[in-house]
């Protein structure tokens, strides 16, 4: 009765929460189980939103080199932008901004053609050089300021980083620019998306779950919330209740972890189109028990690949795969092959002067729904998973039974 009460709360009201009024609160805000329920459902207040959007607008024209102001000031005004656009763009992905971005042809060129045509890199590097090529000038040097930038760029992790690169690149963009109708229209999507509830504007609860599904799927398993003994309740059960509030429908929780799967699945596969292959990915909170990680309490089977896509097959032949290999290291994920250690390792940690293993296990997906594979990493000296990352395509691939199967619940 009080889960359902809640549930109509976000269901009817606006919400007022104190990171409107002091963004650095919202990094704290998103860890909490139980405020899932309002920063990814509700409606917030429009004065309160605009406001944030007004400040981060602000904090990116601060940064420029154009403004005046002196290099260690332009660092530091780069650094705190990025901190804050870092947990901005959680907090819009798990409301589902993918889905709404690229539903949005200025704004989904953007993403696919402009980032991708900066440089030769991937799209995280090309817009951490970006927001780097606009703190700085020509003749100032970028290779300290860049391996400061790089990192938040990654951590502002979500469905196609589509919030933190619009962030980036659109809220540090000169005004009166050639930029200023993307910047319109990615400012108004976001006062849009975080203004009104989440579900309202969809006819059934099929659209809802491809907006929702992906995100809610990340949170569930994801350090962005800190583990709780009442984890679904925090995270599933007001949901359903406004899904009964406002569509009429009673969901028991395994009828509601499938619709997350299908909707996650469903938006992949329909951005990702024919030639493209659509990813979700999702990374792992190590408290959290065995049997809670995947929504729905789903189990992954799959086998240990090396860095030339093989594994050990049932037959005792090598298998080898150039569609997991493909899936593994492509522009958009963070792996690569260590031959000397013969373990995978992380992009990333090369900027951070880490060197930290990984297993990558190849596996199949959770019945059910439209992802036709995917992929689980743990670090070689840990017990926990490290991250999971599913993936859509029209032709499924072969994977035959490996000899030495593993499974993660």
């Amino acid at each position: 009765e009080t889960i359902a009460y809640m549930g109509s709360l976000y269901a009817e009201y606006t919400t007022v929460s104190q990171w409107m009024t002091d963004t650095m609160l919202l990094e704290g805000a998103l860890e909490r189980g139980w405020i899932y329920q309002e920063t990814a459902f509700g409606a917030f207040d429009g004065r309160g939103v605009s406001m944030v959007l007004d400040e981060m607008r602000q904090l990116g024209l601060a940064l420029s080199a154009t403004r005046g102001n002196s290099l260690k000031e332009r660092k530091s005004n780069c650094l705190h932008f990025l901190k804050k656009a870092e947990h901005l763009s959680k907090l819009l992905d798990r409301r589902g901004y993918f889905a709404i971005a690229q539903s949005t042809d200025i704004l989904c060129d953007r993403q696919y053609e402009y980032y991708n045509s900066i440089d030769k890199y991937d799209m995280n590097t090309n817009v951490a050089l970006l927001v780097v090529s606009r703190a700085l000038t020509e003749d100032e040097q970028s290779k300290d300021l860049f391996s400061l930038v790089h990192p938040i760029v990654l951590a502002g992790y979500g469905k196609g980083y589509t919030a933190m690169f619009h962030l980036c690149d659109l809220f540090t963009a000169e005004a009166q620019s050639d930029d200023d109708e993307c910047y319109e229209a990615v400012y108004n999507t976001m006062k849009k998306l975080m203004t009104e509830n989440t579900w309202n504007k969809f006819p059934s609860t099929i659209e809802l779950f491809e907006q929702i599904g992906d995100p809610l799927l990340a949170a569930y398993s994801s350090l962005e919330v800190t583990y709780e003994t009442d984890r679904n309740n925090a995270l599933t059960q007001v949901a359903k209740a406004i899904i009964q509030t406002s569509f009429g429908k009673d969901l028991d929780h395994e009828s509601f972890c499938q619709a997350v799967w299908v909707g996650a699945a469903d938006i992949c596969l329909e951005t990702g189109g024919d030639s493209t292959i659509g990813t979700s990915t999702v990374r792992f909170q190590p408290s959290t028990p065995v049997g809670n990680r995947f929504i729905g309490g789903v189990t992954i089977h799959g086998a240990r690949i090396d860095g030339y896509g093989r594994y050990e097959t049932k037959s005792g032949e090598y298998f080898q795969s150039s569609f997991a290999l493909s899936c593994i290291m492509d522009f958009y994920t963070p792996w690569v092959w260590d031959n000397e250690c013969s373990c995978w390792r992380m992009k990333s940690d090369d900027v951070k002067q880490m060197k930290c293993m990984y297993d990558i296990y190849f596996c199949k997906p959770p019945e059910g729904n439209n992802f036709v594979c995917g992929y689980v990493a743990k670090l070689v000296d840990g017990t926990c998973p490290f991250s999971a990352q599913f993936f859509t395509n029209a032709s499924p691939p072969e994977f035959p039974d490996p000899a030495n199967e593993v499974s993660f619940s």
